[in-house]
């Protein structure tokens, strides 16, 4: 893997403007270069394609101009440019790297403003865009323009010399230089298959007259002749792909954003944006002794401790030497060690994964009780449940606090202090974000369900407890949870796959697993809605619909269907729902008017009590009762 220190260095002093070419956006779905030369190819007689001399981009779409003119030329961009977005993960990780105030980009689509956001970035794509630009977002010039600024796409070999000639956006060009002249450069996503790369950098050592700082270039598997060239070039060369420099890059912006602002590395804003990123807030302190920042959780955080102390005192924290913990927490009566900074070799506070604090940030630091982590077996007999768990227990005040990592939740107990004593019980689960296991996950939902169904739970082993809660409400709830781990099971064996993770139980998703049982299984699913009225919009006129209403004022059978099923993204994978029909097996009209030239509006009354959902790609007509349901419009 190639060392990027020297590149992480300049992101981190906010010194880099990102170059992006195609191959930044091949993960994402977009074509390569070759794709488009070979559709504007394909696009040609056999005479013509005989009689091409390269296969370039830039030569092919020339040649193609020549022939057919600009405007066929631009619909094959544009048709090539519609795919399919998969993996935008780079476009997105790179968003979430503030010190890139400015990215140049030759690439048509719009993968880069999609991963930022309207709100974050600005699209420069003509010379008055750089009139007003924004100070607090990312700068995008799309140098090659794309299909909002078609006037102004370079394509073909004519579009280049005449870019670099200062005949087309000649202002932009200069800003580009400017920009050059004051920033290292990262070359991300060039091949150099694709020939403008090395037209770009001399036109750009050329502009400036060889006074260029440095050039990076992160591609894969050149050939050593290419990379000779390089060298020839004073770029430096990373034998790489864009996803493998950002775990470094974030890595190192983790650890050392926060001293890098400290020493004016960085500026405060981009710190507030790469908190934002971890979900923390950073918020600026004035006072006579100097500036300070502090950091808070935007959501639910994780704070860690790393430390090294002194020899002597290290040793007396192993060794659990009670001769340390004479002094206490402040504020508190718990008995700790109270440990001076000189003391303290390196200290390093993270939350969320990012540093910051150092020992630097701190005077004296206090080390309290330890901890222990033991493992119990938990029964419920009643339910005929025993399971061996790992838990972790430690003393508070007057109670024992017991915390358990379960498959799909964190669950904390605060027990008796008196080890084996029945006595009041008070408990909390966190569900998960996501987790690994669901047959784990369904085993141990048993255990909330129990203990807020009011049954009696024993805790054997390192610990030793029995307790029963009171009967809460908060059963329901997880109740659902249950049902949504086995609709997860029963998805997984009908449809015969492996979620490699599980998100955690939300009502959104527990929804959407009801929906792919229901679609798979083509079951009538009741829905109670007893003698309600409700108003259906229909395209088409007034005069169609009413010939095709049955006549008579008695109850009918209404079917709404979607003509098209739905895609759901279910714990990463796709699932393609059948049609669904609502069913209403008894109504009354009681209105029908036109709303619009091309739109009626029914209104209609339930007589029953319930309506029905059912998915089924079969024509509605050809089920059983439905045999002679009629179109109404």
């Amino acid at each position: 893997m190639p060392d990027f220190k020297e590149l992480i260095d300049c992101i981190r002093r906010e010194d880099v403007t990102v170059f992006l070419g195609s191959g930044f956006s091949l993960k994402a779905g977009a074509p390569s270069g070759k794709a488009i030369a070979k559709a504007i190819a394909n696009a040609m007689t056999e005479t013509e394609r005989l009689q091409l001399n390269g296969s370039q981009l830039d030569y092919v779409s020339e040649e193609y101009e020549q022939i057919y003119g600009r405007g066929p030329l631009i619909d094959i961009l544009k048709e090539s440019m519609s795919f399919r977005q998969t993996d935008i993960s780079d476009h997105i990780n790179l968003s979430h790297i503030p010190h890139l105030h400015n990215i140049i980009t030759t690439n048509y689509d719009t993968l880069i403003e999609d991963a930022y956001g309207k709100d974050n970035v600005y699209v420069v794509r003509h010379t008055q865009d750089c009139t007003h630009i924004p100070k607090d977002k990312t700068i995008l010039y799309k140098i090659h323009g794309d299909f909002e600024a078609v006037d102004n796409i370079i394509l073909t070999s004519q579009d280049y010399t005449d870019f670099f000639s200062n005949q087309k956006e000649r202002l932009l060009w200069n800003f580009i230089q400017a920009e050059i002249l004051t920033k290292d450069i990262l070359f991300i996503g060039y091949s150099l298959e694709d020939s403008n790369i090395f037209e770009i950098m001399k036109q750009v050592k050329k502009a400036v007259n060889g006074n260029t700082r440095r050039f990076f270039l992160i591609a894969p598997g050149l050939k050593d002749y290419k990379i000779k060239r390089l060298a020839e070039t004073n770029v430096v060369y990373y034998d790489a792909k864009a996803e493998d420099l950002f775990p470094h890059l974030f890595a190192s912006l983790d650890k050392n954003i926060y001293t890098d602002y400290r020493k004016g590395r960085c500026s405060f804003g981009t710190l507030c944006k790469y908190c934002e990123y971890k979900k923390l807030r950073a918020i600026a302190s004035e006072s006579k002794d100097g500036n300070t920042v502090r950091f808070e959780p935007i959501e639910k955080g994780e704070l860690k401790i790393n430390f090294m102390l002194d020899g002597k005192i290290g040793s007396k924290l192993v060794s659990r030497d009670n001769s340390l913990f004479q002094d206490y927490f402040p504020d508190s009566l718990v008995p700790s060690a109270k440990i001076e900074r000189q003391n303290i070799k390196k200290l390093e506070f993270l939350m969320n994964g990012m540093t910051v604090g150092t020992e630097e940030d701190i005077s004296t630091m206090y080390i309290g009780p330890s901890h222990a982590t033991v493992e119990v077996s938990i029964s419920i007999p009643s339910l005929v449940f025993k399971e061996k768990a790992i838990m972790t227990q430690y003393a508070l005040n007057d109670k024992r606090i017991v915390i358990g990592d379960m498959p799909s939740y964190t669950i904390k107990f605060e027990l008796p202090l008196e080890t084996g004593k029945e006595g009041h019980c008070s408990c909390n689960v966190t569900p998960k974000d996501l987790f690994m296991n669901n047959s784990d996950a369904l085993k141990w939902i048993d255990l909330p369900i129990a203990i807020w169904g009011g049954e009696e739970v024993i805790i054997s082993g390192g610990i030793c407890s029995k307790f029963r809660c009171p009967h809460s409400d908060d059963v329901k709830e997880f109740e659902i949870i249950k049902k949504y781990y086995e609709n997860i099971k029963k998805i997984e064996l009908l449809y015969n796959v492996d979620f490699k993770e599980y998100k955690n139980y939300s009502n959104q998703l527990f929804k959407q697993s009801e929906m792919i049982l229901q679609s798979h299984q083509e079951s009538d699913v009741p829905i109670k809605m007893e003698h309600c009225e409700f108003t259906i919009d229909i395209a088409g006129n007034l005069k169609t619909a009413k010939k095709n209403i049955p006549k008579g004022n008695g109850s009918f059978n209404l079917v709404m269907s979607q003509e098209d099923g739905i895609m759901i993204d279910f714990n990463g994978r796709n699932f393609h729902l059948k049609c669904r029909h609502t069913i209403v097996p008894s109504c009354k009209i009681l209105s029908l008017k036109q709303i619009a030239k091309d739109k009626c509006q029914l209104r209609i009354k339930n007589l029953s009590d319930y309506i029905f959902l059912k998915y089924t790609d079969k024509p509605i007509n050809t089920l059983s009762g439905y045999e002679n349901v009629k179109k109404l419009i």
